[in-house]
């Protein structure tokens, strides 16, 4: 404290203006040379856009790439996964499972069993043979 107190003791006077000053014979003072540091370079980020973003949900995060274009239907706001005109095309669109036709049962079970269909047509192709 003692030091602070001393350089301060001293009254210093303004100078009004640069013409006033003391012209002296000596070089310039320069700043300190620049030396670049060593290490990878820090980069500064950009404060520009450090202001609060408005959110209507705050669950939901906003999207950079634009609004979102159905690729089945070329309408804009859903996608093809969500599309209505998709599922409904699909038959997706009901809620209560689709019962299979009897045809498609039948087809059904022909695959499921289709071994044993093929050694009973088998047998049966024997038994013809030995009748004739």
């Amino acid at each position: 404290m003692g030091a602070y107190n001393i350089v301060y003791q001293t009254f210093m006077h303004p100078v009004p203006s640069q013409e006033f000053w003391e012209h002296l014979d000596t070089l310039p003072i320069l700043p300190p040379r620049y030396r670049k540091p060593i290490g990878r370079l820090t980069t500064k980020r950009d404060k520009r856009n450090n202001g609060p973003k408005e959110k209507s949900d705050p669950h939901r995060t906003t999207r950079k790439i634009g609004t979102i274009i159905c690729k089945y239907c070329l309408q804009a706001g859903h996608n093809k996964r969500s599309c209505k005109k998709r599922k409904e095309a699909m038959g997706e669109g009901s809620s209560a499972p689709q019962a299979p036709t009897d045809d498609e049962d039948e087809d059904i079970l022909a695959k499921m069993y289709w071994e044993e269909t093929l050694e009973a047509a088998e047998a049966e192709q024997e038994a013809t043979e030995e009748e004739n």
